[in-house]
C-alpha cells in the first residue's frame, strides 16, 4: 500500500507541476535518451517481478537492495556521460 501511495502521489505531484508551469509558459522537451528510457523499462519489471510475480508480495532487503544499486549506478552514469 506505501508503494502504491509513493507512486501515486509522485505522478500526480509531477503532472501538476509540469501542467501548471506549461499552463503560464510553454516548455521545450530534449526527449530521452536511451539510457533513461532503458533504466525505465528495466527499473518498471524488476518492481514487476518483485512485488507481483513472486507470491510473497514484499520486497525484501535483497530486493532493495538491488534497486538501490541500479539507482545509483543510473545516477553515476547520467553524471559520467
Amino acid at each position: 500500500m506505501a508503494l502504491g501511495n509513493l507512486i501515486g502521489s509522485n505522478t500526480i505531484n509531477i503532472l501538476f507541476v509540469l501542467g501548471g508551469a506549461a499552463l503560464i509558459h510553454p516548455l521545450q522537451t530534449n526527449g530521452m535518451g536511451l539510457l533513461d528510457q532503458g533504466t525505465l523499462v528495466l527499473s518498471a519489471i524488476l518492481l514487476l517481478i518483485f512485488t507481483n510475480i513472486t507470491s510473497k508480495e514484499i520486497i525484501s532487503k535483497i530486493e532493495g537492495a538491488l534497486l538501490l544499486l541500479l539507482g545509483l549506478v543510473y545516477m553515476g552514469l547520467c553524471i559520467a556521460l
